[in-house]
């Protein structure tokens, strides 16, 4: 028995209730439901907002899909306020010299 199965990749928009996910197909203007396959539940793989996934589809139906692997290396997650990919800013760090010390005797 050949099992036919259609994978493409995209990206999670919105976490749905028991286990669903709302994905947009890169390249294609669609949003399909996807569900975890059973591997990424067992081994308690999360997926979340902005993550880049694998799809397989059933060539009957291509509404709905299964997530067969989430992509690494994407840390940027969308903003829940206005879907914009944040970057972690590093804190600033400001530089003194030798004349801006205070010290004791000086005072």
């Amino acid at each position: 028995m050949v099992k036919e199965v259609i994978e493409l990749d995209g990206t999670v928009k919105e976490t749905l209730r028991g286990g669903k996910f709302r994905v947009t197909v890169d390249g294609q203007s669609r949003e399909i439901i996807a569900v975890m396959s059973g591997k990424i539940r067992t081994h308690h793989i999360k997926i979340v907002v902005g993550d880049r996934v694998k799809l397989e589809f059933s060539p009957y139906d291509l509404n709905n899909g299964r997530i067969s692997f989430r992509y690494s290396g994407f840390g940027k997650r969308l903003d829940e306020n206005d879907g914009i990919a944040n970057e972690e800013k590093k804190p600033e760090v400001k530089h003194i010299s030798a004349e801006d010390i205070i010290v004791d005797s000086d005072i």
